[in-house]
């Protein structure tokens, strides 16, 4: 296993002094949402796709090709990530209420041929 890290080109230059690349952690300085940098992973095994603090920040637009570029690429595997909505709440309410903490939806897929 291999775990790829994406990140805005100045993050990954700071995180490669802290955790330098190793055979099985690499690193890539790219916006998400560019279609370029998903040409660097490669697609021959099961995706496991963390996309943790990410989802809020993408426009719908963005985040529809971002996912459908993903399942494309990869012919099958899990995607997770912390979803939101127009009715969130300010996060100090969210963790004063369990009940209204962010969940971290799964989704499985597999490409159909």
């Amino acid at each position: 296993m291999t775990w790829y890290d994406v990140d805005y080109p100045e993050v990954i230059g700071v995180r490669a002094k802290i955790f330098p690349e190793r055979d099985n952690y690499r690193m890539i300085g790219s916006l998400v949402i560019a279609p370029q940098w998903l040409q660097r992973v490669p697609a021959d095994l099961p995706a496991l796709i963390v996309a943790e603090g990410l989802t809020m920040y993408l426009r719908p637009h963005d985040g529809h090709q971002l996912f459908r570029r993903i399942t494309d690429h990869f012919p099958r595997g899990v995607i997770a990530f912390d979803a939101h909505n127009r009715n969130g709440h300010p996060p100090d309410e969210q963790e004063a209420d369990p009940r209204r903490r962010h969940r971290c939806p799964a989704l499985g897929y597999r490409r159909s041929e």
